[in-house]
């Protein structure tokens, strides 16, 4: 005889959702997950606690039977634990056997007792990590126990027979580990490893080993897909040769219907069970119900065989040959720790559209700014992130900034794409989110005040270094002047070969630039005052350093790596001076293709490590064409360079200047 109060093979039958979709491995999203794919738990609510019961339809179940007890906890934000209690999840057979005893008078007497066994799991813990928006990870332990009770006969001294019972047991532990990813918003899949690692705790003594719970290792692979309104399609495959298939239908916000088909012995794929079910939602209830109807019989009659039952493998004791119809039901209370809105957004405007081939600029420039209003009485520290589903890896948040109550303040936000933006070939509209974080400013223990030198928009140090800060290459005014500059000569320069392309583009947009702007002696000190480029181009001139930075500006708008040659003469510091020197790209042994005389460039390694000649400009020659202007500085820098050793001795320097903006 074979009595059955749950069973387990390559389903999990711990949540009647699951029961009901029948592919669930993409779909975990609570604290039932930690029984089945424990990489959905890191969807649960800050805490969930659930039961679920099953009721047998047929066989050798019947009543009610308390199935699991959980509890499950987010933590952080990315982590998430659970601990189910699984009472009655339960394989429990009677196998009958004979002992022949022979009495004094050598008659045989032969004597019927019940060998008992029954599988046990008492206990899973599951544990989720969400390495990202769209990817998470999770591990479950399983802990098994199998009890045996033998019969022993024997004969004493006095020729009377004796039976004692025998209880035997033995436990292990088993691990599963799953994945889920969220590939888009209508796409995502499910990947789950059963019984990759065994720790045994105690054994059967050998001649009891038939009876031992043997369990397989598995695989399964599923994947979902939502793209249609209200309705959620689902599917799974394992190793073990069975698919399976279902989807869930939103009737309302709080009401969804779901069936689902189990098949196996792949290719064939004969029916093995079907099932349904409805979800209601209460937050923070969710109550489920299943029904999953086998279509054999076989071994779900609650009879089996001793040979049917020696050497069975299984994954699990949820679902096997003696698992019987049921009803499922479930009940999970979420709960999240509540407080009021610190912060409401009342208002985004987005700055201008993107543009693919210049997408890394949106970490540094905003791509939107949001109004965001404190609703609380106290001050708040409040944080922006932005996000776009498809072409964002997780979102971009900004800095905290304090707003004082009722306060409204515009927050720049800012956007780090992935690598698929620069896959897009045509025009494309995605959803962005911008979300606000906030929280009660906090109170400090002291305060210190100190004194802090902040510049004018135009105020520079002196240090070579800070000119950085004041070239601007992704400047609109300063890409619309460079584009214009090599358009008008375009040509011209598609007739030049391409090794010779940097200098052409800089001599171009040199006599561009020299026709449109004067040098202008700096009435202050010049290392006090630098223009930005746009304002260089407006005022159509500029001291020494405005028109470096400016043409340095132009220059790496059109793709030309620069360097500032910073002078100052010890004997005359005075005299200090900022000139150009740029990459021609050409390799240091084709530099003849510049000029027979090597001291009009010099050779430098570029940002790969590749030595190519470099040109010395001296951008104050805007009277003179481009040729002049490189003769003098060409003679500047090998006099300070060669003749009066300017960097061996300290006095000069040729910083670069990164062309990644």
């Amino acid at each position: 005889m074979f009595s059955n109060t749950e069973s387990g093979f390559s389903q999990s039958m711990s949540s009647p959702r699951g029961i009901a979709i029948g592919a669930y491995t993409a779909l975990t999203s609570d604290l039932n997950s930690g029984n089945w794919n424990p990489a959905g738990l890191t969807s649960m609510q800050e805490w969930e606690f659930g039961i679920s019961d099953y009721l047998g339809t047929r066989g050798g179940t019947s009543g009610l039977l308390l199935q699991s007890l959980g509890l499950g906890k987010k933590i952080s934000g990315k982590h998430a634990l659970s601990l189910c209690y699984l009472p009655d999840k339960a394989l429990e057979f009677i196998a009958p056997a004979f002992v022949s005893i022979t009495d004094a008078s050598g008659n045989a007497i032969n004597a019927k007792f019940d060998r008992s066994i029954a599988h046990h799991q008492h206990y899973s813990f599951g544990y989720g990590y969400e390495i990202s928006p769209g990817l998470s990870l999770g591990i479950s332990a399983n802990d098994f126990e199998t009890k045996v009770s033998d019969t022993r006969y024997s004969i004493d001294s006095n020729n009377a027979i004796q039976t004692k019972i025998y209880d035997y047991s033995a436990s292990f532990w088993s691990l599963n580990t799953g994945a889920l990813f969220k590939i888009n918003r209508n796409w995502s899949c499910g990947f789950l490893l059963k019984n990759i690692l065994r720790l045994d705790n105690t054994k059967l003594p050998d001649d009891l080993q038939d009876y031992a719970l043997t369990i397989q290792k598995s695989a399964c692979l599923g994947a979902a897909y939502s793209g249609i309104e209200k309705l959620t399609l689902s599917s799974e495959a394992d190793t073990r040769k069975n698919l399976r298939a279902g989807f869930e239908w939103s009737v309302s916000p709080s009401v969804s219907v779901r069936a689902g088909l189990y098949l196996r012995d792949f290719p064939d794929l004969a029916l093995e069970a079907r099932s349904l079910g409805i979800g209601f939602s209460w937050k923070p209830l969710q109550l489920d119900i299943s029904y999953i109807n086998f279509a054999e019989s076989g071994n779900r009659n609650g009879i089996v065989s001793r040979d049917i039952l020696t050497g069975l493998e299984f994954s699990d004791i949820d679902y096997s040959p003696f698992t019987t119809d049921r009803i499922s039901l479930s009940a999970t209370l979420s709960l999240a720790r509540s407080r009021e809105a610190l912060a409401h957004i009342e208002y985004v405007e987005m700055l201008g559209e993107v543009f693919t081939a210049a997408h890394k600029i949106y970490a540094f420039r905003p791509l939107g700014k949001a109004r965001v209003r404190n609703v609380s009485p106290k001050p708040i520290s409040a944080k922006i992130s932005f996000f776009i589903e498809d072409i964002m890896g997780s979102p971009t948040e900004t800095k905290p900034y304090r707003i004082n109550p009722d306060e409204l303040l515009e927050i720049p936000f800012y956007a780090v794409f992935n690598d698929r933006i620069s896959r897009l070939q045509s025009v494309s509209i995605f959803d962005g989110t911008v979300y606000v974080h906030a929280e009660v400013a906090p109170d400090y223990d002291d305060s210190y005040q100190t004194r802090v030198l902040v510049r004018g928009r135009n105020e520079w140090d002196g240090d070579i270094l800070s000119l950085r800060y004041f070239t601007t290459p992704a400047d609109p005014e300063v890409l619309k002047f460079s584009h214009n500059a090599i358009a008008e000569q375009k040509e011209t320069l598609d007739t030049i070969s391409t090794l010779r392309q940097n200098m052409a583009k800089a001599k171009t947009i040199f006599e561009s630039f020299s026709g449109k702007a004067s040098y202008i002696k700096d009435p202050m000190t010049s290392r006090d005052y630098v223009q930005y480029p746009s304002e260089t181009l407006a005022r159509r001139g500029g001291d020494c350093d405005d028109l470096a930075v400016c043409y340095a500006s132009l220059l790496m708008s059109a793709g030309i790596p620069v360097g500032f040659v910073d002078v100052i003469p010890p004997d005359n510091p005075s005299d200090a001076h900022v000139y150009l020197i740029f990459d021609t790209g050409i390799e240091a042994n084709n530099a003849f293709m510049i000029s027979d005389n090597p001291k009009r460039y010099t050779i430098r390694k570029n940002a790969n490590g590749d030595e190519t000649a470099w040109i010395p400009v001296e951008t104050t020659a805007l009277r003179s064409n481009f040729d002049q202007a490189w003769n003098k500085g060409a003679e500047e820098f090998f006099t300070d360079t060669e003749v009066r050793l300017g960097i061996l001795k300290g006095w000069m320097r040729v910083v670069d200047i990164s062309t990644e903006f």
